[in-house]
């Protein structure tokens, strides 16, 4: 599929979002303003990624899927490893989690094997977009009743993210060709009165309730009834396909050329959020402001952007080349 400029340009917006969201983690419960912000972005940059994704995937064979998972499993297990060092060296290193539970970002890895394996089994089965999509709901309904604290256990979190998040994969996947040409020829002004009252409400009624229940975090349990906790799941998830799609309308097509960026800033981030803006920055506050968490977020991207040129990390985001280099030179 040809590169899209929109599309591109999305993504990298879309990442930096994601960036935005780690830097403001550390004091996230006890500042209202970042809740809010996490709450309100929250409809929309996940959800929206994992539609392009699915976008992207329209094309997908067999034969595809083979070269792609070899080269995504390298990657996935090479910065699992990178991700487990801190834990390596406090002696708290666990292999089975290692092998079956992703680190932080890579659940996005992770989930895209598993998503474009689903397409494999829906082509081969001839299963409907419909019976696809209402199946995908169930599924990611159903993880509501698991009942996992997400601030002991972020990485079963972490895992069970891959499931809810299957119903946006396959809208990106059954969209029209030309969705997104369509969704940017629409006024751009309903979006912004779209975005100002969902402000507005989160403003009034956000709460932490909301920003873990956007990522399948809490299970149904801690609402009043079963029945509420269900209603809530399924609000977002079809929410957040209308908030995804304000979004793509009124985001600009300038930073396209830094698209093809954007899984390894998601992946390369997270090496600098936690173990250097927090460790040190976290000597000097004990609250960050905002300004200063956007400031990182800027920072933290444009420097990932620069270390994705790297020929380096160009060849760990692409194992088999690398394979392939080690292979040739052993052979001379």
């Amino acid at each position: 599929m040809e590169r899209n400029k929109s599309l591109d340009s999305a993504k990298f917006i879309l990442i930096f979002f994601v960036v935005l969201a780690h830097t403001c983690e550390y004091d996230l419960f006890t500042s209202k303003i970042k809740l809010l912000i996490y709450i309100f972005s929250s409809t929309f940059t996940i959800p929206l990624f994992i539609i392009i994704s699915g976008y992207f995937s329209k094309n997908l064979t067999w034969d595809k899927f083979k070269k792609f998972i070899l080269g995504f499993v390298l990657v996935y297990y090479l910065f699992q490893l990178f991700y487990s060092i801190p834990s390596m060296a406090a002696g708290h290193f666990n292999i089975v989690r290692y092998i079956l539970l992703p680190i932080g970002p890579l659940w996005y890895l992770a989930g895209l094997i598993l998503w474009r394996y689903f397409i494999i089994l829906i082509k081969k089965f001839n299963i409907s977009a419909w019976a696809s999509l209402l199946i995908s709901i169930a599924i990611s309904l159903a993880v509501g009743f698991i009942k996992i604290d997400p601030i002991l256990h972020p990485d079963y979190v972490s895992a069970l993210r891959i499931l809810v998040f299957i119903p946006h994969f396959f809208v990106g996947y059954y969209a029209p060709q030309d969705i997104w040409s369509r969704i940017k020829n629409i006024k751009k002004i309903y979006s912004v009165l779209f975005f100002t009252i969902f402000g507005i409400w989160v403003c009034l009624y956000g709460t932490s309730y909301h920003a873990f229940t956007t990522f399948g975090g809490y299970s149904y349990s801690v609402f009043p009834t079963i029945t509420d906790g269900l209603i809530q799941r399924l609000i977002f998830l079809v929410f957040a396909i209308f908030s995804s799609a304000a979004f793509f309308n009124i985001i600009p097509d300038t930073f396209y050329k830094f698209g093809s960026a954007s899984l390894g800033i998601l992946l390369l981030h997270i090496m600098i959020v936690y173990p250097v803006y927090w460790g040190i920055v976290t000597k000097h506050f004990s609250h960050i402001p905002l300004l200063v968490d956007i400031l990182a977020a800027i920072t933290i991207t444009l420097v990932c952007l620069f270390l994705t040129k790297l020929k380096i990390i160009q060849l760990i985001m692409n194992p088999l080349k690398l394979i392939e280099i080690i292979f040739n030179k052993i052979k001379r």
